[in-house]
């Protein structure tokens, strides 16, 4: 049962990184893409002039998914939830301002792409609010 349920934790951590990386943003450099893309455009811009918005907004898209990447690999249960709380809260800040906007906008390509994501990230709130999950492997 434990390997089951350390492989479940992976697979929604994984899950969570690529869906956040799936998901459509309309104010790319070339007026729109996926957001791996315009995190390939912010890395090609840092040896440039790069604003601090681009820069914090960077920042917090590294800062989780590098958080739910090592929640992946994690042994340690306690560890797994703390990096994996942490990395969901970054990742969801700049997904919500992509609901945000695309509400705004009228964007409804945009707001569809964010739902794998929510289906990703419902989930992994669910599996750790189950105390057995968490306590499993203890």
């Amino acid at each position: 049962m434990l390997k089951t349920l350390n492989q479940l934790k992976r697979l929604l951590n994984i899950g969570l990184i690529i869906s956040f990386l799936g998901c459509y943003i309309d104010w790319g450099h070339d007026g729109a893409e996926f957001i791996f893309q315009a995190q390939l455009h912010f890395f090609s811009m840092l040896t440039g002039q790069t604003s601090i918005s681009i820069f914090t907004i960077l920042t917090s898209i590294l800062i989780g998914e590098l958080s739910l990447a090592f929640g992946t690999i994690s042994k340690n249960n306690i560890a797994y939830r703390r990096l994996t709380i942490f990395g969901l809260t970054f990742l969801t800040a700049i997904v919500l301002l992509v609901v945000f906007m695309s509400l705004l906008t009228s964007n409804w390509i945009s707001l569809l792409s964010t739902t794998p994501y929510a289906l990703f990230a419902l989930l992994t709130i669910r599996t750790l609010r189950n105390r057995k999950t968490i306590q499993v492997g203890l």
